[in-house]
């Protein structure tokens, strides 16, 4: 999506940069040491274009369940992340899990269709995962 000059130049222009995989594989078919790796280098190389710390993570692809499982999640915060997101629609409210935060996606130039996926994104909860 970009080059890695991109990424660092948008850190220098103070854009916050997350963390994400290596290589992009789904985390809920790798092995849990090969998620760690991937997670762990994935922060590094961010962390190294940036200059700073990564507090998020991204999950690749990111639906609950197909993408990544409870353990994925349970290793980003392992991991010392602050939260993470994936690819469900919908807001984030008070007692939503930080490491399942979903993506708001009004993108539409319209004023009446961003309005609607506003809207839309505010009122649906996002599928999670089991917190038992």
């Amino acid at each position: 999506m970009m080059t890695s000059e991109q990424a660092a130049g948008m850190a220098r222009q103070g854009f916050g940069l997350g963390g994400h995989t290596v290589t992009h594989p789904m985390l809920a078919q790798v092995d849990l040491a090969t998620a760690r790796d991937e997670i762990v280098q994935g922060r590094t190389r961010v962390a190294e274009l940036a200059g700073r710390d990564v507090p998020l993570f991204a999950y690749p692809n990111g639906k609950p369940q197909r993408d990544y499982v409870k353990s994925s999640a349970e290793l980003v915060r392992a991991l010392g992340f602050l939260g993470a997101v994936t690819t469900s629609r919908g807001a984030a409210g008070v007692g939503s899990d930080p490491f399942q935060i979903p993506r708001f996606t009004p993108w539409d130039l319209r004023p009446a269709r961003f309005t609607s996926q506003l809207w839309s994104n505010a009122v649906r909860v996002a599928p999670t995962l089991a917190t038992a």
